[in-house]
Parts: C-alpha cells; structure tokens; sequence
C-alpha cells in the first residue's frame, strides 16, 4: 500500500500549522499576538505618555497578559468554570493568575486612577528636580565681569561673546 492511500478509518495526516490542538489559545503565539498588538496599538493612542520608548517593554507585556485573558475568559464562558467532575478547571486557575499580573502591570503602567495619580505625582516631581539642577547649574556657572572700577561683580544676563561688561571711555 502506498503512503497517499488512506484506510477507510483514516483520516489524512495533519496539515503543517493546523489548531486542532489548540484549546484556548493562551500559549498559541500565533493567536495572542496579533490581539496583543491591536492592544498596543489602542493604548499608545489614548495614553501618549505610553509612546515613550522606556515603557515599550512594559505594553508589550501588558497587552500579552491581557490578551491571554480575553483568550482564557471566552473558553472559560464556552465551556464554563468547573469540569463535569464538579472540579475548577486548570483554565480557571490560570485566568486567576493572568488577572493579578495584568493588575500589576496595569499598576506600573499608571493604567488605573490610583496608580496613574501616583505617575502623576512623581513625574511632577521629577520635573521639579530638574528645574532646582538647572537653577543651580545656572547659578554656579553665572559669569564674573569686572567693573570700571576694577572689581567684579556677577552678570545677571547672558554675556555676547567679546563683551567685557566694560564702558568705553
């Protein structure tokens, strides 16, 4: 008998990328990640401060997570919490975890009013830090001129370069 002939009870080999396997999709590449970047996609545009190249690794893991639990949520709503045995389901302990990551992450993103009133906060005082480093910079490096008298006093404005503070006369 050749390989191309089936036995009546046979069926044909499975094709290469098939998802008869698959039973959510959580673990299937092919499956979270485009939702995962239709998820990036919608958050960098509603949360400009996610644009910021810093955070890129941050979304990407949020939006995984989140996508895993879209995933995860509808089989669990197809094919309910508990199997016939009355027993939760390993679906149903996996959602559990893939909820408290997504809180976490959703948390250091500044994705919830909390967390984001606490960015908020702290971005602000960062940018205070950096006005009190540049006044003091500024005055640390404020120009000497000497006077006509001889003595030198500190320059309040920018000096043009050649400009001795001096009159002429």
């Amino acid at each position: 008998m050749a390989d191309s002939e089936l036995q009546p009870w046979q069926r044909p080999p499975f094709e290469r990328g098939n998802t008869l396997s698959v039973k959510h999709g959580v673990f299937s590449e092919r499956i979270v990640a485009p939702l995962a970047a239709h998820l990036v996609e919608s958050i960098v545009a509603t949360t400009p401060y996610l644009q910021d190249v810093a955070y890129t690794s941050a979304v990407m893991s949020w939006a995984r997570t989140e996508a895993r639990i879209e995933l995860v949520s509808a089989w669990l709503m197809e094919h309910g919490e508990l199997d016939g045995g009355g027993n939760v389901r390993g679906a149903s302990h996996l959602l559990n975890r893939l909820e408290a990551t997504a809180e976490n992450l959703r948390a250091r993103l500044g994705l919830d009013p909390l967390s984001r009133s606490r960015l908020g906060l702290h971005r602000l005082e960062a940018a205070q830090r950096e006005r009190e480093l540049t006044e003091k910079t500024l005055e640390r490096y404020r120009p000497v001129v000497p006077t006509s008298r001889g003595d030198a006093v500190e320059h309040s404005e920018p000096l043009v370069l050649g400009d001795t503070g001096m009159e002429e006369g």
